[in-house]
């Protein structure tokens, strides 16, 4: 499938319009990996968000794992901070993937403003969801 597609399924960007996704689809490159290849290993420093498109991806911390599908995104945190890899990541399946590099980040912040602090809010979004599902709500009442 193309960039716009991907976007228009992908949980971080569904909400966006039209606009706002094809300019993001701008900075962003498509990559294709075969079933075992990795995407990246744990201390590597690559940095940049890749978002599933088909196939199936599995990130391992550990001797955790977690599957990835269409839609799904990861390496977020690395746009924002620069740090080695907790994790690695592998294909279990054929997939193809949509990924905006760090370089294609600090690009899209000058002269995407707009859109990069679009993409800032939604990772956000998903961050915040994610604690929200980790942590039990305080007790208000005894």
């Amino acid at each position: 499938m193309g960039k716009f597609t991907t976007l228009d399924k992908a949980s971080l960007t569904q909400t966006w319009s039209l606009e706002e996704r094809s300019a993001l689809a701008h900075f962003m490159e498509k990559k294709e990996v075969k079933t075992g290849d990795p995407l990246f290993v744990a201390r590597s420093k690559e940095r940049g968000l890749f978002i599933v498109d088909s196939g199936l991806v599995r990130l391992n911390y550990e001797n955790l794992s977690q599957q990835l599908k269409p839609g799904d995104s990861f390496g977020e945190l690395s746009l924002i901070y620069p740090t080695q890899k907790l994790a690695s990541a592998d294909a279990l399946q054929n997939s193809e993937l949509i990924f905006l590099s760090f370089e294609n980040w600090t690009t899209m912040r000058k002269v995407a403003p707009l859109v990069s602090l679009k993409l800032m809010e939604s990772i956000c979004a998903k961050f915040a969801q994610q604690l929200n599902e980790m942590i039990p709500p305080p007790k208000l009442f005894s």
